[in-house]
């Protein structure tokens, strides 16, 4: 693994592949009005172990050399100073510090990376971290409190003992029972993480409906919130080659529709809605950082392998977007701490109004609350009645128009991906 004090061999020569393809950030930026982010995204690409189902950037905590931690904290620290020196940031609305497991970083480095960003911290902000429970104690969770932070986001994923050996997932689920009272008793909101759509060995009944609907019932009086997520077999993963050899099988379509019914009707009758195809919150009790993405808006993100979506406007118009730049973060460890503000050209990408308008349409049908048509307006210059007239004929029997807001019904959210292959053929032109 690469680290601060002991790259490895190839560095020298991949650094300097990364100066030849480095964009100058106030070239890319000049002639343009940017809206200021009012969200930003923190990856902490470290975790105590890697599960066989991720695909994510990781790096076990454990393999890091000595003041690897302590370097990637600094490193995060010039990226943002340069970014606030660029867009002129002052504050934000939300923080969202995800990964990896931000929490194993321990609580003396994690009050050095939370006190740099308290500065840009408002009284009104939702400030979340995400975190693992066998990495969390009651003072962890003070300190958390004392420098700002306002959520607890908790990755469970299931209590089933022996699901979890399929998932390879480390620790003791249970330990997040008592991690959630300490830290409402802290003043923390609380937001745990399930998975739905669990493999089981292949022979054996599927109990995956059961199972999940235990997790819920596990936790749905102790949170507010609750992300429920499709596992995803990704390539590559330690779980798709023991899915394509045949030690573990997953639940087809049809079960994992019932699935999703179940777990709908049973939320709800704990007084959760689901907000999002995979987020379900008291009312009042939503994720504001993760609709901020779901909003379309722009967000900065920082660290290594951090997405950030940057949206030029008109100087005459402040909400028509004449396009956007989207980059990601290089996943070498030891390259980003020596280069934190590089921009590589291989990772980056001019977004287009007509992409941009798909993706506020593909984002804003995620949610129950819609597509602003307002918004649409203000930002393309166009009414999507008149994009997408077809579509939205052949699809009347799903969607629900109510305060210039476009949504599809409830039943519908789970075939978005059907929605949509229409919507971008008719707005490609392709739709007969």
């Amino acid at each position: 693994m690469n680290s601060a004090s002991s790259p490895n061999p190839s560095f020298q020569r991949d650094a300097r592949m990364l100066l030849a393809s480095f964009l100058e950030p106030a070239q890319l930026l000049a002639g343009c009005v940017w809206k200021i982010p009012a969200s930003l995204y923190i990856n902490v690409p470290f975790c105590t172990n890697r599960c066989g189902y991720c695909d994510f950037h990781s790096l076990e905590a454990g393999r890091c050399a000595e003041g690897t931690f302590d370097a990637y904290i600094d490193a995060l620290k010039r990226q943002h100073d340069f970014w606030v020196s660029m867009l002129g940031i002052e504050a934000y609305r939300t923080i969202y510090i995800g990964g990896g497991t931000p929490s194993v970083l321990g609580s003396a480095t994690l009050a050095r990376l939370l006190a740099y960003f308290s500065r840009f911290s408002t009284s009104e902000i939702e400030w979340t971290m995400e975190a693992n429970p066998e990495s969390v104690d009651p003072a962890m969770l003070a300190m958390l409190r004392d420098h700002g932070v306002t959520r607890l986001s908790l990755g469970i994923q299931t209590f089933s003992p022996e699901k979890r050996r399929m998932l390879e997932r480390a620790g003791n689920p249970y330990k997040a029972v008592d991690l959630i009272r300490s830290a409402h008793s802290c003043g923390l909101d609380v937001s745990v993480d399930l998975l739905a759509g669990l493999p089981h060995r292949s022979g054996d009944p599927d109990d995956c409906i059961s199972t999940t609907l235990q997790d819920i019932l596990t936790v749905a009086d102790k949170v507010d919130h609750i992300s429920l997520y499709d596992l995803t077999v990704e390539e590559g993963t330690r779980l798709a080659r023991h899915v394509e050899n045949g030690q573990l099988a997953l639940p087809d379509d049809d079960t994992l529709k019932e699935l999703r019914d179940a777990a709908d009707t049973l939320l709800s009758q704990h007084g959760f809605m689901r907000y999002e195809i995979s987020n379900y919150a008291r009312p009042g009790r939503e994720c504001r950082h993760n609709a901020g993405y779901w909003d379309a808006e722009s967000y900065l993100g920082i660290g290594s392998g951090a997405v950030s979506t940057l949206l030029a406007c008109s100087s005459d118009e402040p909400e028509r977007v004449l396009h956007g730049l989207r980059f990601t973060g290089t996943r070498d460890l030891a390259l980003y701490m020596e280069y934190p503000e590089a921009i590589d050209s291989v990772n980056m990408e001019h977004l287009a109004p007509a992409t941009l308008a798909f993706e506020m349409l593909m984002l804003g049908c995620r949610t129950r609350r819609g597509v602003s048509l307002s918004r649409y307006r203000q930002r393309f210059g166009k009414d999507i009645s008149d994009e997408i007239p077809k579509t939205l004929e052949r699809w009347k029997g799903h969607l629900i128009w109510e305060e210039e807001r476009l949504a599809l019904d409830r039943a519908s959210m789970d075939i978005l991906n059907l929605f949509l292959v229409d919507c971008m053929s008719e707005m490609e032109g392709g739709m007969l």
